[in-house]
């Protein structure tokens, strides 16, 4: 593939030979038209205090759709304590208990209360 053949020379050719062209507008006409269009635009352009106020208003729809996410939330909520967690039964020192929920415990014994001879451990 020869440099003449790449994309780039072929559309670098063709964009030197346009340009060699003489404009279809001439420049003064060119000028005064790009003129009256910025002139155009500048007058219907909003001012610095539309947008003052766009923007204030945006962040007051954001500060109010941020509170209302966290202030808005379904928790779920905690669960009723039963009569039966509410007083806990008396136990000897040697008994540990683990509640697998609110109705179900677990009773533990950790060690003998007294270390009797001949006793299983």
């Amino acid at each position: 593939m020869t440099d003449d053949d790449r994309p780039t020379s072929r559309f670098e050719a063709a964009f030197r030979a346009w340009a060699r062209r003489a404009p279809v507008t001439p420049a003064d006409v060119a000028a005064k038209r790009v003129g009256a269009r910025i002139d155009a635009s500048s007058r219907h352009a909003p001012g610095p205090a539309v947008w003052v106020q766009r923007l204030a208003v945006a962040c007051g729809l954001v500060l109010v759709v941020a509170s209302g996410v966290l202030l808005w939330r379904n928790g779920t909520p905690p669960p009723i304590p039963s009569p039966a967690v509410e007083v806990p039964p008396m136990l000897p020192d040697n008994v540990v208990i683990f509640w697998l929920d609110a109705e179900t415990p677990v009773y533990f014994i950790v060690k003998p209360v007294s270390d009797d001879p001949g006793g299983t451990p």
